[in-house]
């Protein structure tokens, strides 16, 4: 029998599942999808072997299906094998699709323990008080909430990730990343893959290391125009560079969008302000870069030195009214001249 879990670690999930030790029933929903679908892809991959998958496995999608079909297939007992597999993907697709797996609390209630029912719900997550969910619960099912990540919250994430699958990432390719990729989780997770792969086609060693240059050569970052080297101009105080850099964003809009560098330039201020509201200890700035960093603390400082912190706030006050005017609130020009705009004001405050 599978031991009850309901906890949000996703690991003991997948070890549970990659020993053989499944649950009959799995609810995985939440707005993450990236550990929404890592646990689902283990399940699909451990439940069955390739030759008994024919007949013991039923995918279903929500847009396409119905919770009465599901609920008959994971009822059936398998055909030569000790396991049926079935999965609703997408189940918040289905028509009112709280209500319709609320259906399957009289199911959850006895499950057929030779069926591992999986429920992936994406977006959001089922109502506290489902009584499909607490007869899950109830009846040694696993019931994971994948919760949404924070911007403040994804290094410490990425870091797990590559801490779990031996990869070393040096500090400024992970801020170039975080700057350049950020959220969501699962797009983050899939750039980092893509520079794994190149980076072991001519490297048989155990771990991968990713430094500042693969990231610029192989996720289409300048390495001298970035939104990176941006706030390093910004913490300088180089009024000239800021400039250089904003006008090569413009002839290149696709690899840098307003909104991306916005939201670079929120997260300088921001860190900005609680820098200087701060003990100023090498440990607390530390903490508010969200990574152990000496040269990142040395810009966060000149940064400091450069900006009071009332300029810090009217700095967040300026991009604030940029993000506003990009998106035609109060003026229809062009999203890089504002940028030139913000930056001027900035300088001038």
């Amino acid at each position: 029998m599978a031991k009850k879990d309901n906890s949000s670690d996703y690991r003991s999930i997948i070890s549970s599942v990659r020993n053989h030790n499944f649950a009959p029933i799995y609810v995985l929903m939440g707005e993450e999808t990236y550990y929404i679908d890592l646990i689902a892809d283990n399940i699909e991959g451990y439940a069955l072997v390739e030759d008994e998958r024919d007949f013991n496995q039923h995918i279903f999608y929500g847009n396409d299906s119905d919770i009465k079909t599901v609920m008959a297939a994971a009822q059936q007992f398998p055909v030569m094998s000790d396991k049926k597999l079935v999965m609703l993907k997408e189940a918040q697709t289905m028509f009112k699709a709280k209500e319709a797996i609320e259906q399957l609390a009289a199911y959850a209630n006895n499950p057929n323990r030779s069926t591992i029912l999986v429920i992936i719900y994406k977006g959001g997550t089922l109502n506290a008080t489902s009584k499909f969910l607490k007869a899950a619960a109830a009846n040694d099912g696993v019931v994971f909430n994948s919760p949404l990540i924070r911007d403040y919250q994804l290094v410490a994430h990425v870091k797990d990730f590559c801490s779990s699958n031996k990869i070393k990432i040096e500090e400024k390719a992970l801020s170039l990343m975080v700057d350049y990729i950020g959220l969501p989780l699962s797009k983050f997770i899939g750039e980092l893959n893509k520079l794994v792969k190149i980076k072991t086609l001519n490297n048989s060693a155990n771990s991968v290391t990713i430094n500042a240059e693969d990231v610029e050569q192989n996720i289409g970052i300048s390495k001298e125009f970035n939104n990176f080297e941006l706030t390093r101009a910004l913490s300088e105080k180089n009024y000239a560079k800021c400039i250089r850099i904003i006008n090569y964003f413009e002839k290149n809009p696709k690899s840098n969008p307003g909104v991306m560098v916005s939201a670079a330039l929120a997260s300088f201020f921001s860190r900005l302000i609680l820098a200087h509201y701060s003990d100023k200890s090498d440990s607390t700035l530390q903490q508010l870069i969200g990574f152990n960093s000496t040269s990142a603390v040395r810009e966060l400082k000149m940064a400091m030195s450069n900006f009071t912190a009332m300029q810090a706030v009217l700095g967040l006050h300026h991009v604030r009214d940029f993000d506003a005017k990009s998106k035609g609130i109060g003026s229809l020009q062009n999203e890089y001249l504002l940028l030139k705009e913000l930056i001027f004001k900035v300088f001038t405050s």
